[in-house]
């Protein structure tokens, strides 16, 4: 009966704060990713709410714990009832949405890294590929500030910035629209299209990474965004997709290889096409065009048609399918996203997969979640590409030398593990182990070729307003390590 009561007082309040429309974004890395996950996993999600379908905001995350809550009180799964409490109290400690000034935070501490590297661009090793390019080493004290609000119903601001790792800067910054059904957004985020937890094919460095450090190797994207807010039904036969969604992005980088100026564009479609244990996606990315390559209506339709045009673009594609078996109180997921650089016969020639299970909350101990994840990206042959690499543009898929996609590097394969303990408002623990071993082709090649092991770590403390958060990361190659240490005391001022 208290739980009921509390749902029913945190179902109103979530209510009347949704009547502001316009999205604010959260990015990879906040805890709220991690909670979709589990709850999708567990079926009490909305279908196509996971991460894998649908841009995270606040009003997403705001309904899916909402929506979970009741379901899980309805279906007598009380624990997992509490959970989805615990998350939307948490959410709307932090992040109310109304108001020109909704929420503010700010944050000190410290960070120090050393080891790290940007990815290498070039196409033939030992000729014109670079090789990893090393990043300075940092330690020293550090400060964030993070706020967002409503200008109007249908616009919203948001903003994250300070000291990190010895540098000013902002990591994200937008401005959101509601436009109809549609939600848009431009400024600065970082973007992650996937159901990988280290990382994906297309677009996204993972969402488990130390976010202290994230703009200093992983691309953060510049440009201009548009999805659709809810789940559709396409017209006529395709109405047999189910519920889905459609996910656009495009901006433009200030250099790839020998090109300047290219636009790069990212989209996404997924769909739920046999109920809501399964679902199904497409991703796609493209660098194209720039100074002296001229974009025209032709190049354009023949790029979105898939066609290869030689010198004007680079793409990659992958498609992703998620799975939840029916297994009882046992809440399992299997995720499969396979994916090909470019050119036309790599899914046969070249294989590339992410493959995993998550067990979003353990029977008898919901707060525990587990997985294990394998990424494998082969080395080119009969007469495909180099992974993540261009021979025309002679760049990587990155930002100049800020990965777009998996921090693997292209060519190699890894393992990894993760585990992640949660008491909502009180204590979060986290830890991914991994393998991995990088090719002679990989973008972070020769320098770090072979073998690695490493981990990484996160603790929270929350108390009312405060939370004290520690982050961690280890990689240890044969001659060649990567260390990075956060600390950080933070304050919800409103």
């Amino acid at each position: 009966m208290r739980r009921a009561v509390l749902l029913a007082a945190l179902v109103l309040h979530a209510t009347a704060v949704q009547a502001q429309v316009a999205p604010v974004f959260l990015e990879p890395g906040h805890w709220s990713w991690d909670a979709i996950r589990r709850l999708s996993t567990a079926g009490l999600a909305q279908p196509a709410a996971d991460p894998m379908d649908a841009a995270i905001t606040v009003q997403h995350a705001r309904a899916v714990f909402t929506h979970a809550a009741e379901v899980a009180e309805a279906t007598g799964r009380a624990d997992l009832a509490d959970l989805a409490c615990a998350w939307l109290r948490r959410l709307e400690a932090e992040a109310d949405s109304s108001g020109v000034l909704a929420a503010a935070a700010v944050g000190a501490g410290w960070t120090a890294a050393s080891g790290e590297v940007l990815a290498g661009e070039g196409y033939f090793t030992g000729e014109d590929f670079t090789g990893a390019q090393p990043l300075s080493a940092t330690n020293g004290p550090a400060a964030v500030l993070a706020a967002h609000g409503h200008i109007t119903r249908w616009l919203s601001w948001n903003v994250q910035g300070g000291r990190l790792a010895g540098q000013w800067v902002v990591p994200a910054a937008t401005l959101g629209f509601a436009l109809g059904p549609f939600d848009a957004w431009g400024g600065r985020r970082r973007l992650h299209y996937g159901a990988g937890r280290g990382g994906a094919i297309v677009l996204g460095s993972g969402i488990d990474d130390v976010s202290t450090f994230a703009h200093r190797t992983l691309d953060t994207f510049e440009g201009i965004g548009i999805h659709v807010r809810e789940p559709f039904d396409f017209p006529w036969f395709l109405h047999a997709l189910g519920p889905a969604r459609v996910e656009l992005a495009i901006g433009r980088i200030s250099r790839n290889g020998l090109i300047d100026a290219p636009w790069v564009a990212f989209g996404r479609i997924t769909a739920s096409p046999f109920g809501d244990r399964f679902a199904l996606g497409l991703n796609r990315g493209s660098i194209f065009g720039g100074e002296d390559n001229p974009v025209t209506l032709r190049r354009l339709l023949e790029m979105i048609g898939g066609l290869h045009g030689a010198g004007f673009e680079n793409q990659v594609f992958s498609v992703v399918m998620r799975y939840r078996p029916p297994l009882g109180s046992v809440p399992l997921e299997a995720y499969l996203e396979f994916g090909a650089d470019d050119t036309a016969g790599a899914l046969d020639d070249v294989p590339t997969y992410i493959v995993g299970v998550d067990v979003g909350a353990l029977p008898g101990l919901p707060a525990v979640s587990l997985g294990l994840e394998h990424t494998r990206f082969s080395g080119s042959c009969c007469g495909n590409p180099q992974w993540y690499r261009n021979v025309f543009f002679r760049g990587s898929w990155s930002d100049e030398g800020r990965l777009f996609a998996h921090p693997l590097g292209g060519h190699g394969y890894e393992w990894r593990a993760h585990a992640r303990l949660d008491r909502p408002g009180t204590m979060t623990l986290r830890v991914d182990g991994f393998m991995r071993r990088r090719g002679h082709e990989n973008l972070f090649a020769p320098e770090r070729h072979g073998y690695a092991f490493g981990s990484l770590m996160g603790a929270e403390l929350q108390r009312g307003r405060t939370a004290l958060r520690l982050e961690g990361g280890v990689e240890w190659g044969a001659s060649w390590d990567r260390y990075r240490v956060s600390v950080m005391l933070s304050r919800a001022l409103q």
